[in-house]
């Protein structure tokens, strides 16, 4: 008989049980949200001993305060350079400019002082020799037009004032090498 009570309660046929703690659910939850709070807090304290065990957060608030201090001169500094580098980009354009001017107005001159010397040669050309009361050559200007052709001017001067006409002859000799040979 026993053993059929044994066999009737740890078997299927057992009877049905309903089992129900003493404490209420809120309470109960009320006890696991105190329980993670003490766990947190003990998580909390055993970050920061950490951190001041490794020596990480040594002043770490006053070298914040300095590096934005840093940070806002550095950025004071880079913009008086970005100023003075925009003015002095515009101090070269400005020169290169002038340069440039400056560059054509020499070319200007130089053309203008070749003009100049050229005038100066042919008045020197006009003027009397010293020294001679005849006929005198004082230029020969000689270009060729083709092979065979060749265009000639000379200026003949007579240095005396109200002198007679001059009735000669005038030789011209001319020689050169046409493609390397004597002609």
């Amino acid at each position: 008989m026993r053993f059929k009570l044994l066999r009737r309660r740890l078997t299927i046929s057992s009877p049905r049980m309903a089992i129900r703690s003493a404490m209420p659910w809120p309470l109960r939850w009320a006890g696991v949200a105190v329980w993670l709070g003490f766990c947190a807090a003990m998580s909390l304290w055993a970050f920061e001993l950490g951190k001041d065990l490794a020596g990480v957060d040594d002043n770490a608030k006053e070298e914040l305060v300095r590096l934005r201090d840093d940070n806002h001169k550095l950025q004071a500094e880079r913009d008086r350079v970005q100023s003075i580098l925009n003015t002095s980009g515009t101090a070269i354009i400005a020169e290169r400019a002038a340069q440039e001017r400056l560059t054509a107005q020499i070319r200007t001159l130089e053309a203008e002082n070749r003009t100049l010397r050229e005038d100066l040669g042919f008045f020197e050309k006009l003027m009397p020799a010293s020294g001679t009361e005849n006929v005198a050559i004082r230029g020969l200007h000689a270009e060729v037009l083709s092979g065979t052709q060749l265009k000639w001017q000379v200026l003949v001067i007579q240095p005396a004032k109200n002198a007679a006409e001059f009735r000669g002859k005038l030789e011209v000799s001319v020689s050169g090498t046409r493609e390397g040979k004597p002609g």
